[in-house]
């Protein structure tokens, strides 16, 4: 398994990004437990691991934290891909979900909140980057969601 980090520059706002998500995701899982006895939050965790390895297989490993499109990308359409455009960000929402349902809190809430936040500002600039990378990407975004399918 390979995991290809970035095609060449990054931009500031990217790194910020990506800084943030790692940071809030990262809080989530330290600052408790994060695997639960609960066979619901069981469920959960494993809904979000196995979205998250379904996509990554359909991608073929050949995934990137940056927003930025890696040099010889090709527009991934099937798969968890064919409903949603970003179902790695909903299995990474999932399982944040899982971490906050361990053990709720005001402070464990905000940071998921700006963990959200984070990804839907994330979501924005690399569906930009893809626009200007694959023609084909508008027609594709017209016909999807980006997280939810037949919501958001």
């Amino acid at each position: 398994m390979s995991i290809i980090i970035k095609k060449s520059r990054m931009s500031i706002l990217s790194i910020i990004l990506v800084l943030i998500q790692i940071s809030s995701i990262g809080y989530l899982i330290i600052s408790d437990e994060f695997i639960s006895s609960d066979p619901i939050i069981i469920t959960v965790q494993v809904i979000g691991t196995l979205l998250l390895i379904w996509s990554m297989v359909v991608m073929r490993f050949r995934v990137n934290v940056f927003p930025e499109v890696l040099t010889g990308s090709k527009l991934v359409t099937e798969g968890p891909y064919f409903m949603i455009r970003h179902p790695m960000y909903l299995s990474l929402i999932i399982l944040a979900v899982s971490f906050l349902m361990i053990n709720f809190n005001i402070v464990r809430f905000i940071v998921f909140i700006i963990f959200i936040i984070n990804l839907w500002v994330k979501i924005m600039y690399e569906e930009k980057q893809l626009e200007k990378e694959f023609q084909d990407y508008g027609h594709y975004k017209k016909r999807t969601k980006a997280l939810i399918p037949f919501v958001i």
